[in-house]
């Protein structure tokens, strides 16, 4: 990624923020980014981790701690990271889309074991790399795969650049789970999968358009029928399901985990 993309990202992370969340908003995460890279890689590390859902994430600095500049979230990816818990099973293979800050990614590799093995797809290189370094942290390194390479189309890199390498869902590797949190290409990677895992989890919700107002609204909304309907077309049954309202934007919308198994 060049200097120029870097900087491009950054001036369209910091309007999302402005746009979406005020200026208060905006303010503390310009500080906190402008601390991360100046002051904090001059101050000693603490050996103490910052955790998402039970993850180490990061190796917090000496009084980050006390002065909570990193604090942990318990409930991070809560019912995606749950389902992985539940249903991976010892010596499975897992293809994961999406994993920006690899929680998904250790919670699979934990749960399949020694014997077992993750492939994860991150369509941005500085996620790719972050799941990387979750992996190092947790000691997991060795099951894992990690690819910067894209699947399907992107619809919300988030304010960041995907990289160049892209993959069609056709060309996924076979394995006993598919775990999809792509941020709103679900619905195009599985109308596409040609691979038949024994099982499916995938996060599904509506997807506001940063290039429209408001006013405008949703890019694409929550498609509960729609989802069921592809699953089923490629022989899947719906067998765990959690859903929950959310507001975006000022706009209604749902968003669900699902769980689907191989049924013929």
């Amino acid at each position: 990624m060049t200097v120029y993309s870097m900087s491009g990202n950054l001036v369209s992370r910091g309007v999302r923020v402005l746009k979406k969340q005020g200026l208060f908003a905006f303010l503390k995460e310009s500080t906190g980014f402008i601390y991360r890279n100046t002051f904090r890689q001059f101050i000693p590390k603490s050996g103490i981790y910052q955790t998402y859902n039970g993850v180490k994430v990061e190796e917090k600095r000496m009084g980050e701690n006390l002065l909570n500049v990193l604090p942990d979230n318990p409930s991070y990816e809560g019912q995606f990271v749950e389902y992985i818990r539940e249903y991976v099973e010892e010596g499975d293979s897992i293809v994961i889309i999406g994993g920006y800050y690899g929680v998904s990614t250790i919670a699979a590799a934990t749960q399949s074991g020694n014997d077992g093995s993750v492939t994860t797809f991150e369509a941005t290189p500085e996620g790719a790399d972050r799941v990387r370094k979750t992996t190092q942290l947790n000691d997991v390194k060795q099951s894992v795969v990690v690819k910067a390479t894209s699947v399907g189309p992107i619809y919300n890199p988030k304010g960041r650049s995907p990289g160049d390498d892209k993959i069609p869902p056709s060309e996924l590797p076979d394995c006993d789970v598919l775990a999809i949190d792509c941020d709103g290409c679900e619905l195009d990677v599985l109308n596409d999968i040609e691979i038949t895992p024994r099982t499916i989890i995938v996060e599904h919700h509506g997807e506001l358009d940063d290039d429209k107002t408001d006013k405008e609204g949703l890019d694409f909304e929550y498609q509960r029928e729609k989802l069921d309907d592809i699953l089923s077309s490629k022989g899947y049954e719906i067998i765990d399901e959690h859903t929950r309202p959310r507001i975006r934007g000022g706009f209604d919308d749902q968003i669900g985990w699902f769980v689907a198994e191989k049924s013929t």
